[in-house]
């Protein structure tokens, strides 16, 4: 079986890790897996580099800049040819349509772009991270998205793709409720982690001696809740540390703005993401991003055995849900006006640093509750997919 995934980009991010793990799982399941990304240009090389083994096709259109600006002047002049697109086209019918039995993509401008290939017989697979919703939604409200005539696209995709593979329920409802999409077209799939990856190695324990210490890991968005947790941590006013690990444009402003806090540390992007989390008691994500859905720093910390608050959005409460006892590895907070309250998230802090009885019994679950996110458990899902069943 050969497989080919087709990502727009390889960025930092849960989505992008993902790709690269599950890409890395299956070749140690013996199925030839490619990673094909579109545009060269965006890539982190330093998430790339921790993926030695998976062979990674890296397009290069030249000229690519002075394209990009050309299609976006047939975009606002509301055309639907993409210069880009035809390029990668071409390159992709000539050189992989033939030896390729599934094209597996990534986002949707990856997936409408494999849809429109010819003179092909491989099976197409969409793996959603959660951009239709969103996208959807921008368009009924503003007439505009990343495509022009969205819903024409999108029904497009609807005939031609095979299997669209969700992981979050939230996910299922908009294509079952607005898209009409059968179940037979549609299968939940959690993302998968191993614990045998290689930065384990690496992960710090904390001592009993070690200060309550909090963190969060995530993309530098605004959206992913950064103030409302460093402003709920500045009221526990006792011995504690907060680290964050991040980057952005977002992120950097606020470092400025509580640089005098030397309990706040801002770590930026790092790659030894499970360090970071072996050295926290508790880790946080108080995200109301729009298109949040299975967070991929949740599963991270569910595998080190830290509890997690976490707003209710997408699937984070099933994910933190410990499956035979029903209990949560950790506690979920209510959105109130479109976001995590101050008060709220203090509480829970609190609480998590005066009971350390609770904080192991919150620890044990959340052990329990990967269980759920077990590579092995994907890997036979998504073979299962490749094959037609």
């Amino acid at each position: 079986m050969r497989a080919l995934m087709v990502t727009e980009n390889l960025m930092e991010g849960g989505a992008q890790a993902f790709i690269l793990r599950l890409a890395e799982a299956l070749q140690n399941r013996n199925v030839s897996v490619r990673v094909l990304l579109l545009n060269d240009d965006l890539e982190n090389l330093a998430l790339t580099g921790l993926y030695p083994n998976v062979s990674i096709i890296r397009l290069h259109l030249p000229f690519r800049s002075l394209l990009r600006k050309l299609d976006s002047l047939l975009f606002h002049l509301r055309s639907d040819f993409s210069i880009v697109d035809w390029f990668h086209k071409r390159i992709i019918t000539k050189r992989y349509a033939d030896n390729t039995d599934v094209f597996h993509t990534h986002y949707p401008k990856a997936d409408y772009l494999i849809s429109r290939l010819k003179r092909h017989k491989a099976l197409h697979i969409v793996s959603v991270h959660g951009d239709y919703k969103e996208q959807y939604e921008h368009h009924r409200k503003y007439n505009r998205s990343i495509w022009n005539h969205f819903e024409n696209k999108l029904a497009y995709l609807k005939k031609s793709v095979h299997k669209w593979v969700l992981a979050s329920e939230e996910q299922r409802r908009f294509f079952i409720d607005t898209q009409q999409l059968t179940d037979n077209k549609l299968c939940k799939i959690y993302y998968g982690f191993s614990k045998g990856t290689s930065q384990h190695a690496n992960t710090v324990t904390r001592n009993s001696n070690d200060v309550f210490t909090v963190g969060m890991v995530a993309r530098g968005l605004q959206g992913k809740g950064w103030r409302v947790l460093i402003e709920a941590f500045l009221l526990l006013d006792r011995p504690c540390r907060l680290r964050l690990a991040g980057d952005g444009k977002y992120l950097r402003e606020l470092q400025k703005e509580f640089s005098n806090y030397n309990h706040i540390s801002f770590l930026g992007y790092r790659e030894d993401v499970l360090a970071v989390i072996k050295s926290c008691d508790v880790m946080v994500l108080p995200s109301h991003h729009s298109t949040e859905s299975l967070p991929y720093s949740v599963i991270e910390a569910l595998s080190c055995g830290k509890p997690v608050i976490a707003s209710d959005v997408g699937e984070l409460q099933n994910m933190l849900t410990e499956e035979e006892s029903g209990a949560l590895a950790g506690t979920i907070l209510p959105l109130v006006n479109g976001q995590v309250q101050t008060e709220d998230l203090y509480k829970s802090l609190l609480e998590f640093y005066q009971n350390k009885e609770f904080l192991t019994e919150k620890s044990l679950l959340a052990a329990k509750a990967f269980s759920k996110f077990e590579m092995e458990k994907c890997v036979d899902a998504y073979i299962s997919i490749y094959q037609g069943k």
